[in-house]
């Protein structure tokens, strides 16, 4: 267990190092408005892969077995990342 853990850190190290090296020669390539967008499609990135590793996208596509609670979890979540909520179809709607 305690290797296990030693190489999870290790890889996620690694990455993060790789990450920031990455980020410092594309900021000195690209140009500060270009940067900027690349910044935000980034952001956005990380946050769909992040909701996407939480399960989130199944839990709204799936309701069945889901309590009453859940669901409407479920859904404010959905309309404050996405701006909308979803219906009882499971159909996005202002």
């Amino acid at each position: 267990m305690a290797r296990s853990m030693f190489w999870i850190a290790w890889s996620r190290g690694a990455l993060q190092i790789l990450t920031f090296a990455t980020t410092l020669l594309v900021a000195r390539i690209l140009a500060p408005a270009d940067y900027g967008v690349m910044a935000i499609a980034t952001f956005f990135t990380a946050t769909a892969g992040t909701l996407a590793e939480m399960g989130v996208d199944a839990g709204i596509g799936t309701k069945g077995g889901k309590s009453k609670h859940h669901r409407m979890l479920l859904q404010d979540g959905a309309a404050a990342v996405f701006g909308r909520k979803w219906d009882q179809t499971g159909l996005a709607s202002r």
